[in-house]
């Protein structure tokens, strides 16, 4: 940038990646100053800023350690480190990413304690370097989904689709006031009975939810007690409710599981076997609806455990781990 100040046009950086594409739009923000690239953040009315240097993404979990955990951290909260980092540093990711990470430990992490275990997606948001360095701050075990195989998270896909299916019947016709009727639907949500025969809230907090209704109606006064025996008695509800709740779970779950295996492959697949890969993607000038969406043969290379396979194209080709319900065997072009 220092030879030349000219701002390359859209068409000499379409075919690069994300964070090129992200790095060209905030041209004007990006600076060298002594051989190192710098980002001038400006405050919003323009009368501050400040030099926030640009971090190669392998630097990252270094200096989310450093300013958290080493002599000169402090060990502040996640919030304040995080706000320290911006403070002084800034990388091209999604900037949603950074957003993630602040309502996880905001409104999960700080309420419910910090978890065993985070699992996503593949989205940006979930997969981004902020987060990574949240949970080995933390020290959660972060996993995710294999690609185009949510079925592993398949509790949280049906709970957006129900979110979606409520919101598109309390939404105004602008679809502008979405936001504002998140918490209200929640409220209804964590107060309903489902599967497990107890409420969401009954699960968690061994009570339900006030709901406008008994403010109008009233409801039977608690039975009053000492702290130490509303602990016992609390202790004891959430025993019941649990085991109760556990035993409906599993007979729900022998259910879907003999309905999944009815339509199981149930191939057996063992490492050097060749594969069909079924991986849909739409190409620019094709009809989807006449093209094939098996890829191959792909190699097994290594069996990771009883859903999860790596497999290879080619040898100068890069190794996938995918789900094996995306593999059929393959027996040649005419298969």
């Amino acid at each position: 940038m220092e030879s030349s100040s000219n701002k390359p046009s859209w068409q000499d950086i379409s075919a690069y990646s994300p964070t090129t594409k992200q790095y060209w739009a905030l041209w004007n923000s990006l600076h060298l100053r002594n051989g190192v690239l710098y980002r001038k953040f400006e405050s919003e009315d323009g009368k501050t800023f400040r030099w926030q240097l640009v971090l190669p993404r392998s630097r990252i979990p270094e200096v989310l350690k450093e300013l958290h955990g080493s002599p000169t951290g402090g060990h502040f909260g996640v919030m304040k480190s995080l706000h320290r980092v911006r403070e002084r540093f800034f990388w091209g990711k999604d900037q949603e990413a950074s957003t993630v990470a602040e309502a996880v430990v905001q409104h999960w992490i700080s309420r419910y304690r910090v978890p065993l275990q985070l699992h996503s997606d593949q989205g940006r948001n979930f997969v981004s370097a902020v987060l990574k360095g949240v949970c080995e701050l933390l020290g959660i075990d972060k996993t995710k989904t294999t690609p185009l195989h949510p079925q592993s998270d398949g509790m949280v896909e049906r709970f957006n689709r129900t979110i979606l299916n409520n919101l598109s019947l309390m939404v105004s016709k602008n679809q502008q006031d979405w936001e504002q009727k998140v918490p209200l639907f929640l409220l209804a949500y964590r107060s309903r009975y489902d599967t497990t025969g107890y409420s969401p809230s009954q699960m968690l907090f061994g009570r339900d939810l006030r709901l406008p209704c008994d403010l109008l109606f009233g409801r039977p006064p608690d039975t009053p007690s000492s702290p130490e025996e509303y602990v016992q008695n609390l202790q004891a509800r959430f025993e019941d409710v649990r085991n109760l709740a556990r035993e409906r779970i599993n007979l729900r779950t022998e259910k879907m599981k003999t309905r999944y295996d009815t339509k199981a492959t149930g191939h057996q697949f063992k490492e050097g076997d060749k594969v069909w890969f079924y991986n849909p993607t739409r190409r620019k000038g094709l009809s989807p609806k006449l093209q094939s969406h098996w890829d191959g043969p792909y190699t097994i290379l290594k069996i990771i455990n009883d859903v999860v396979i790596r497999i290879r194209k080619s040898t100068n080709s890069k190794p996938r781990v995918v789900h094996y319900d995306r593999l059929a065997p393959y027996y040649g072009h005419n298969s």
